[in-house]
């Protein structure tokens, strides 16, 4: 059964005579939207399209699904099937994601029979009112994707993944002294614009909400005043800054959340409860005092002190301890997800990614999280082939392996690598949704196979992507952090950045 509902002039599976449970996602392309071609603007064109094969994450694994997406674009121009592709793996706009063939076949016809409707009937009276009554960019969630804890809960099993597919951005958070069917729930999420996540290794995860406030009730009702809980998609986050600029005349409220957590240890001034030797332990025991699960490494190559004073000149808090111990032991620590991660960014290495790939029910799946360091297949690959290859790998049935497909590079990624050390090298790249948007801080990644000479296994460090927009998710990577007994140890000659290829992973899997 769909999880979204129809969009209007969208027929229903009932209306297309499909089973419902044979449509995954109704589509979220517009038909009030479209426009005539501008080549041929007396013309009226019925919406052209074709099916596509994806793996895509459907419940909580992934499925190959059939996805329809237009041959003409939202301006009226005719595409190509490969510009089609590329759009739609770009935009992640579509026509709906089905089971099967013969299902996107038979819900297509009926869907360019409504879009012919639509462009014959209703855009000649309706199109100038779009903009103030018809539907914005930002009301609908345009793909769903799993949230997920990234690390093992409380009682030491592996947290299940749930989804979540709220249809407006207003769905994705919540005051909990506010009831979500009133009329102040109702007002903040007519009035929230965007919602931009940023998760980073380095820095606590940060979200943006902004909200156009032309009346000043959400200011003058103070529902965004600091350390208040806010919940995004299930979590709780504590309000930490809140701006008002204008734009265009209008009042704006940009209002940043922060895990909550982190910022309640960030209070902690004492903490004489949590007395620890070491900071392995102090962070273990942080972890369980303020709700979070933990991940974390007990053995370092230097002593640790775990000094928590007040005086005149020093007034640590117990996250200045903690990230300062991790500091002085090479490690890392961040929060993730509900887990508190404290460890070597070489520890990280193969604990966090894709710990299951296989085959269930003739349908690929791959299942995203933590699992113990003898797993030889924990990492998620990140793929990009250049489209004038794809088919001749088709073909020749690459070394590629098909769950790479999961998680598509739109272009070819960005590296960059210095002579002072070969070992090291960093890059970014751009993902499709919506898979991209599981990727986390701290998740071990194969990027490749092209360029050869930076394909492999690297250290995510942060992502970031904007809620209800169709850009792709924007991830970085580096190569784990060296020691000073690793860089005593001389290269081989020739030896590459990444630590393991795409080959030798298709031989291992």
């Amino acid at each position: 059964m769909a999880i979204n509902s129809p969009l209007p002039y969208y027929p229903t599976a009932e209306a297309a005579k499909v089973k419902e449970a044979d449509i995954f996602f109704y589509g979220n392309i517009n038909l009030l939207l479209r426009v005539p071609n501008p080549d041929q603007p007396k013309k009226l064109e019925t919406l052209v399209s074709i099916s596509v094969e994806r793996k895509l994450m459907i419940g909580d694994r992934m499925r190959k699904v059939q996805v329809g997406i237009p041959t003409l674009s939202t301006d009226g121009k005719q595409l190509t099937k490969d510009q089609a592709e590329v759009l739609f793996m770009q935009t992640g706009s579509h026509l709906g994601i089905f089971a099967d063939t013969k299902t996107a076949t038979k819900y297509l016809i009926k869907l360019s029979e409504a879009s012919g409707y639509v462009q014959k009937t209703i855009l000649a009276s309706e199109r100038a009112g779009v903009n103030e009554e018809g539907l914005s960019s930002f009301d609908f969630v345009p793909f769903p994707f799993l949230t997920y804890q990234s690390g093992l809960d409380p009682a030491g099993k592996l947290a299940k993944a749930t989804v979540v597919q709220p249809k407006r951005l207003g769905e994705l958070i919540s005051i909990p002294e506010v009831p979500p069917t009133s009329q102040a729930a109702i007002s903040i999420a007519d009035r929230l614009t965007s919602i931009s996540v940023s998760y980073d290794i380095g820095a606590t995860t940060e979200v943006s909400l902004k909200f156009v406030d032309k009346d000043f009730y959400l200011m003058e009702s103070n529902y965004f005043v600091t350390r208040r809980v806010i919940k995004y998609r299930g979590r709780e986050y504590e309000v930490g800054v809140v701006e008002v600029e204008s734009e265009s005349g209008i009042p704006v409220l940009n209002v940043k959340l922060r895990s909550r957590a982190v910022q309640r240890m960030k209070r902690e001034k004492t903490a004489k409860n949590l007395q620890a030797t070491n900071g392995y332990e102090l962070a273990k025991k942080s972890a369980a005092a303020f709700g979070l699960s933990f991940y974390g490494q007990q053995k370092s190559e230097k002593p640790q002190t775990v000094v928590q004073a007040q005086t005149k000149d020093n007034d640590d808090s117990l996250w200045d301890v903690l990230t300062r111990t991790a500091s002085d032991a090479n490690f890392v620590c961040f929060e993730m997800d509900g887990t508190l991660i404290y460890a070597s960014e070489r520890n990280l290495m193969g604990k966090f990614g894709a710990y299951s790939f296989g085959v269930e029910n003739g349908e690929p799946f791959t299942k995203i999280g933590y699992k113990g360091s003898g797993n030889t297949q924990n990492f998620i690959p990140l793929c990009y082939v250049p489209p004038y290859m794809l088919a001749d790998l088709k073909v020749k049935n690459s070394d590629i392996p098909d769950c790479i497909e999961m998680f598509r590079l739109i272009e070819n990624p960005s590296f960059r690598h210095s002579d002072n050390d070969v070992f090291e090298a960093d890059g970014s790249c751009s993902i499709a949704r919506p898979n991209g948007c599981l990727l986390r801080p701290g998740h071990t990644v194969l990027v490749g196979p092209y360029p050869t000479f930076f394909s492999g296994l690297y250290l995510v460090n942060s992502v970031s992507f904007n809620e209800g927009e169709n850009t792709p998710v924007e991830v970085n990577f580096k190569s784990p952090q060296r020691t000073e007994k690793d860089k005593k140890n001389k290269p081989l000659v020739g030896i590459r950045p990444g630590t393991r290829s795409f080959a030798r992973f298709k031989e291992q899997s």
